[in-house]
């Protein structure tokens, strides 16, 4: 089992779309003429780009909750024990989501497309298997290895010091006759 729970796959899956939605609306952005730009900045129509960056992670997280409302179980609980014991090589795998990806809830897909930020169903269909790609990715991903994980200090004294058995018993012990060299 791989430890996450349903926050983490959620979190995921926000994550997941948070890249394919600001490359959206960045290829949306560059499509406008600079003369367009120009004109809408000459006219008062000043962008306040901290408030544009908060609207865009408040539709990221309502289309993120939206899709994961109607995500089949199996995309949740998917895992990297349950993809290297599949022998079908399915899960893991986009064709686990075929189903899901031919039957998108329309709230979903007609947020994007009223946004603007993509032009048809299909658009968004085709958005939404690179966001899953990604998620299934991160949701299938293999452990970190212990050298990744391990804390760069020493979590009793605070020390920056490789762990090492020396440094976990505490010098009050090995003073003590069990632990001196016999001699």
């Amino acid at each position: 089992m791989s430890g996450f729970d349903h926050r983490s796959y959620y979190e995921m899956l926000r994550d997941s779309m948070s890249v394919s939605l600001v490359r959206a609306v960045l290829n949306k952005e560059l499509a406008e003429s600079k003369e367009t730009r120009l004109r809408a900045s000459r006219n008062g129509g000043e962008v306040n780009a901290k408030k544009e960056a908060e609207d865009l992670a408040e539709f990221i997280e309502f289309l993120a909750t939206d899709l994961y409302e109607y995500f089949p179980k199996e995309l949740t609980e998917v895992t990297y024990d349950l993809k290297t014991a599949d022998e079908t090589g399915v899960i893991g795998s986009i064709e686990m989501a075929e189903g899901f990806l031919n039957n998108l809830p329309s709230t979903y897909v007609d947020s994007i497309v009223d946004a603007k930020l993509l032009n048809d169903a299909e658009d968004v269909k085709r958005m939404t298997t690179s966001v899953l790609e990604d998620y299934l990715a991160a949701a299938t991903a293999p452990p970190l290895k212990w050298t990744e994980t391990r804390p760069l200090e020493c979590e009793l004294c605070g020390r920056e010091v490789r762990l090492t058995y020396h440094h976990l018993i505490p010098v009050s012990i090995s003073r003590l006759q069990f632990y001196r060299d016999p001699g």
